[in-house]
């Protein structure tokens, strides 16, 4: 099994940033629609 480590500056879970510009600013989606999976995805792919 392969694992996957994503590493970043941030305290909080990665997120899609592309949406972020458009759609989150203009109040169309919340922030959990940001996350590309949640917690259980990242646990099946072995991401820490």
């Amino acid at each position: 099994m392969r694992t996957i480590t994503v590493v970043g500056a941030e305290r909080h879970r990665p997120y899609d940033r592309p949406p972020l510009s458009k759609g989150f600013l203009e109040g169309a989606f919340d922030a959990a629609a940001l996350e590309p999976g949640d917690a259980d995805d990242h646990e099946v792919l072995g991401a820490d």
